[in-house]
């Protein structure tokens, strides 16, 4: 008995840290993807769109790309610099209208006094 209960436990444990991002930042038809820039050195995590609750996806982490419709955003972003270049990153706010046609690479700059952060459109294939 013991051990069916354990089992159960586990699974429901695996279940729930499995979790898919909200139906409205899934991958779907007319959606824009949005994320990081795969040739910045910033990582870049997505923590709140909209007011959202966090945008948890397997094992608890946040997510690193969504799929937008058109609209306005308003996004908190985690950011993330490689631990040799000793630089800060944190939380970010992101203001982004997402315009039909476009996919979005967030890109992160290092000003000196902190870190700006913006999206660059790139046209879909």
């Amino acid at each position: 008995m013991f051990m069916k209960r354990l089992l159960l436990s586990l699974l429901c444990l695996f279940t729930l840290s499995c979790q898919d991002l909200p139906e409205e930042f899934m991958r779907a038809p007319n959606r824009a993807l949005v994320k990081g820039d795969p040739k910045n050195v910033a990582r870049i995590y997505f923590r709140s769109i909209n007011g959202s609750l966090p945008l948890h996806v397997f094992n608890s982490k946040l997510a690193k790309e969504v799929w937008l419709a058109p609209g306005e955003y308003a996004m908190i972003l985690d950011c993330f610099w490689p631990i040799e270049m000793q630089k800060p990153g944190g939380r970010q706010k992101l203001a982004l209208t997402v315009e039909e046609g476009y996919d979005y690479y967030i890109v992160a700059y290092d000003t000196g006094d902190g870190v700006d952060i913006k999206a660059v459109p790139v046209l879909k294939d």
